[in-house]
């Protein structure tokens, strides 16, 4: 079956599909890259101490003060070629593009597929 890719949006367009239709969106000539809204989640303090991306000194000054870690409104860069993983907040050059693409979430493997690791590092 075909993926359903929806071509050249603005940011605008490609964000309201992205966190209200739950898909992934990436530019068409940056495909090195996906963005993706992070899925809201309260970390309670049984799970903050397990944690292995915060500190020790983080997770006790959790622990003696919220007790817990809340991620809400959050968008997520993702690096195709090194896996690696950052905050998104939009570039001028981003915001003004007209080449955004969405890209449905279950079938991210498929799409990664069409391009080899040539074209992903290209841009």
């Amino acid at each position: 079956m075909e993926t359903p890719i929806i071509m050249n949006m603005t940011f605008g367009k490609a964000f309201e599909e992205c966190v209200k239709n739950d898909k992934i969106i990436g530019r068409k000539n940056k495909m090195k890259y996906i963005i993706t809204a992070q899925v809201p989640a309260i970390i309670n303090e049984d799970i903050v101490p397990k944690m292995t991306s915060l500190n020790k000194a983080v997770k006790n000054i959790i622990l003696a003060t919220c007790n817990r870690i809340s991620y809400h409104n959050q968008l997520l860069k993702i690096n195709l070629s090194t896996g690696e993983a950052e905050q998104y907040i939009p570039t001028a050059e981003d915001l003004f593009a007209i080449d955004w693409r969405t890209i449905e979430g279950d079938v991210l493997e498929e799409v990664i597929q069409r391009y080899t690791k040539d074209d992903i590092l290209k841009d």
